[in-house]
């Protein structure tokens, strides 16, 4: 066996990352394991290969040694994950001396702490139970690097007054929680304002995992001016979380009905809104307003190829939530006349999302994409909630001056 050098082994591990989907690539990595002996499983471990490839290199591995009449794993398993198996001999997979033929390794046998060494050499196990050993090893294999997160269907409620005094705070209560917790959140929501009566309601539903990092961001308009723009952050744990908002309404305000939106957004990928109107009264009643809500189904992406390496992670984002969006470099077919397609997308599209930079505003594209989205969005189409179609807009480097048609209605996230 011959020695490969930093750089070559380096290469060679570019190469397998490189083409880790070919067919081939677990056949040319046991060669190269075979033939250089500074090349070893561990060198391919996740993520350098994904996970379900690795487990198919580590049992074709295993098989191809058996069929020499020995098992060679250079691979490595976490001590206490090796403590809970110690009734399989470990060493069948490389990583432990193997157990002497008087040790009994069944269930029912006392667990022996063990100790191991990463790419201890190969030896030749007890063929009779080599077979049985592989199997519950790769089971054990597949629950650690297969596991799936688990996902659990949410929802989204919002309580807030349909009418509010003067001088005087609105608060605007967003909660996630599982559909059973309802009751629950309501109880919470309502306590301190007796009597209060939620009315057509419909609440947002979807999927998190745990972990997952929702964005909930308030919008307050009125008569075409913005009076608050706020994001703040809630983390799922399972059970629901919520975040409050509070905005204070002046006296001399000289409007009549504040117009909110609540945007959500999942991991940075926006995935729904809530609207609903609140009357500024002498004297309100402790009532909630009608709240619409919509689950985004059709998103348009408006950018500048310049800047593609900026958007297509939110792309791939869209794409994992199963959204159905428009991204030209996966979208557009050959023969496509593509003014007619993108024109099409953005009449039924529920959502517009801009990537403003220096090059978009540079690009013809991105401005007759942008002029076509407004005359479907707000302002023109006011108040926001009668709207077909609503506008992210996100400011990106490099930074340019923000639209002027949108610069006094819309706040621009900067990513």
């Amino acid at each position: 066996m011959t020695t490969l050098t930093l750089i070559e082994k380096q290469r060679l591990i570019n190469h397998v990352q490189q083409n880790s989907h070919s067919r081939s690539i677990i056949y040319t990595i046991i060669k190269a394991i075979t033939e250089f002996d500074n090349i070893s499983l561990e060198d391919f471990r996740p993520p350098v290969l994904p996970r379900h490839i690795y487990v198919r290199l580590v049992e074709e591995y295993s098989l191809q040694h058996r069929a020499h009449g020995r098992t060679c794993f250079q691979t490595s398993i976490p001590p206490v994950a090796a403590q809970r198996m110690s009734y399989i001999d470990l060493g069948a997979v490389g990583c432990l001396a193997p157990k002497s033929s008087s040790e009994n390794c069944s269930m029912q046998s006392e667990p022996t702490p063990v100790s191991y060494t990463p790419g201890t050499p190969s030896f030749t196990p007890d063929k009779h139970k080599d077979t049985n050993r592989l199997s519950s090893f790769f089971r054990w294999f597949r629950h650690i690097f297969n596991k799936r997160p688990e996902y659990n269907d949410v929802m989204a409620s919002v309580f807030a007054p349909a009418e509010i005094g003067r001088r005087s705070y609105m608060i605007t209560q967003v909660y996630i929680h599982l559909p059973e917790e309802t009751e629950k959140v309501k109880a919470l929501a309502t306590e301190p304002q007796n009597g209060t009566e939620r009315r057509d309601y419909i609440p947002l539903q979807w999927k998190l995992k745990k972990g997952d990092k929702v964005d909930v961001r308030l919008i307050i308009r009125g008569e075409g001016a913005v009076y608050m723009d706020e994001i703040k952050r809630v983390e799922w744990k399972g059970s629901f979380t919520k975040c409050s908002f509070q905005y204070f309404v002046k006296d001399d305000t000289g409007i009549r009905e504040l117009h909110s939106t609540i945007l959500l957004s999942v991991n940075g990928i926006p995935i729904g809104e809530m609207m609903f109107c609140s009357e500024i009264t002498y004297f309100p009643r402790v009532i909630h307003p009608k709240v619409i809500t919509h689950k985004y189904s059709k998103v348009f992406i408006s950018y500048s190829h310049k800047d593609e390496a900026s958007v297509k992670s939110f792309h791939e984002g869209l794409e994992l939530a199963g959204i159905d969006h428009f991204y030209d470099r996966k979208y557009l077919k050959t023969g496509d006349i593509f003014p007619l397609v993108i024109q099409d997308y953005i009449n039924s599209a529920d959502l517009f999302v801009l990537f403003w930079s220096e090059n978009a505003m540079n690009s013809e594209y991105v401005r007759k994409e942008l002029e076509q989205a407004l005359n479907r969005a707000f302002p023109k189409v006011s108040p926001p909630h009668t709207a077909k179609l609503s506008i992210y807009p996100m400011s990106i480097e490099p930074r340019a001056e923000l639209p002027s048609s949108m610069k006094d209605h819309y706040h621009f996230c900067e990513m």
